[in-house]
C-alpha cells in the first residue's frame, strides 16, 4: 500500500502548494498584501531492516507541508494624492479596532475619514497615541485617530535652525560668507535669518546671525520701537536715540514728542548720506512759522 500512499502525499503537499501560489497571483494588485512561501518536509522514515554491515535500511513515508512563512518585506510606495492615505517606511503596523473592540494589525494605509475619524475600508478605527495641543502622549492608552478637519491650528515661532555649509579651508582670516534659513514668527509670518561665518584662524570660523528688518514690523520683540525724548538747549531741540537702538535706512523714520511729530522717508537708492542728513535735519526743524503741514511731500 506505501506505493500509493507515498505518492499521494506529494500530491497533497503540492495541491497545497499551488494554491498558496494561486493565492499570491490572485492578491497581486491588493494594498499591502504579503505573499506566502510554502516549505516542505519529509515524513518519518520506515526502518525495514539492516545491511550486511549493520547499517539501517530504511524507506521514506512521503512528504508534507511543513509550514506556510509570509514574506514581510517592505513593499513598492505608491503616491496616491490622497492626504488620508499613509504608510510605513520601515517596521511595524497600523494598529485597527472594529466595533466590538477587536484589534488587527495591517500595513494596509488606504484610510478614509468619517465624522473626522480615520477609518479602514472596512469601516475599523485606526488607534493611535492622543495628542493635545500638538504633543503627543504616549503613555496613554490607544484611542481612535479623529482629525482636525475644517480646524486651524495655531502658528508656533521658530525655536531652532539648523545650517549645514561647507567652508573653504583655503579662505584667509577675516573672509566672511554667509547664508539664508527661513524662520517663522508666532503669527506664522516667514522671515529671512542670514548666518554670517567669519574666519578666525586656521580651520576656525566664528559666526553670527541678522534677520532681515525689511520683514519685521515695530512692535515684534525683535525690533522694539523705541521711545526719543526730545532735548530743548538754548532754543535748539535734539533728539537722541535711546542706547543699543537701531534705525532700518529702508523704511521712514517717525520721531515724536507727543505734540509734534517729525517724519523722515525711507533712504533712497544711491542717495548720499549728507542728503538723507539733510533732509533729517530738515524735518526735525520743523514747518516755517504760520505754515502747516499739508500731509503732501513736497
Amino acid at each position: 500500500m506505501s506505493s500509493f500512499s507515498i505518492p499521494l502525499t506529494g500530491l497533497e503537499a503540492s495541491s497545497k502548494a499551488l494554491n498558496t501560489i494561486a493565492n499570491n497571483l490572485a492578491n497581486m494588485n491588493t494594498t499591502a498584501f504579503k505573499s506566502q512561501d510554502v516549505t516542505f518536509s519529509d515524513l518519518f522514515y520506515q526502518q525495514i531492516g539492516t545491511t550486511g554491515s549493520g547499517n539501517p535500511l530504511q524507506v521514506g513515508a512521503g512528504t508534507k507541508v511543513a509550514s506556510t512563512q509570509t514574506d514581510f518585506t517592505q513593499g513598492g510606495i505608491e503616491e496616491t494624492g490622497n492626504a488620508q492615505n499613509a504608510y510605513i517606511d520601515g517596521n511595524g503596523f497600523f494598529l485597527v479596532q472594529s466595533g466590538d473592540g477587536a484589534t488587527a494589525l495591517t500595513r494596509d494605509g488606504n484610510f478614509t475619514t468619517n465624522g473626522g475619524y480615520l477609518m479602514t475600508q472596512d469601516g475599523q478605527s485606526v488607534m493611535g497615541y492622543p495628542a493635545a495641543n500638538g504633543v503627543v502622549n504616549t503613555n496613554s492608552p490607544l484611542t481612535p485617530i479623529q482629525l482636525p478637519v475644517g480646524q486651524v491650528e495655531n502658528a508656533q515661532a521658530t525655536t531652532t535652525m539648523s545650517m549645514t555649509a561647507n567652508l573653504n579651508a583655503a579662505d584667509t582670516p577675516g573672509t566672511t560668507v554667509n547664508g539664508q534659513v527661513q524662520i517663522y514668527d508666532s503669527l506664522g509670518e516667514a522671515h529671512e535669518a542670514t548666518v554670517y561665518f567669519s574666519k578666525t584662524g586656521t580651520n576656525t570660523w566664528s559666526y553670527s546671525m541678522s534677520l532681515d528688518p525689511s520683514t519685521l514690523s515695530a512692535t515684534t520683540a525683535t525690533t522694539p520701537s523705541q521711545t526719543v525724548a526730545p532735548t530743548v538747549n538754548a532754543g535748539a531741540t535734539s533728539w537722541t536715540l535711546a542706547s543699543g537702538a537701531t534705525v532700518d535706512p529702508s523704511t521712514s523714520l517717525t520721531i515724536s514728542d507727543g505734540t509734534n511729530t517729525a517724519t523722515v522717508a525711507a533712504f533712497g537708492a544711491g542717495e548720499s548720506l549728507s542728503s538723507y542728513k539733510a533732509a533729517l535735519q530738515t524735518a526735525l526743524a520743523g514747518p516755517p512759522r504760520g505754515e502747516r503741514y499739508s500731509g503732501v511731500k513736497r
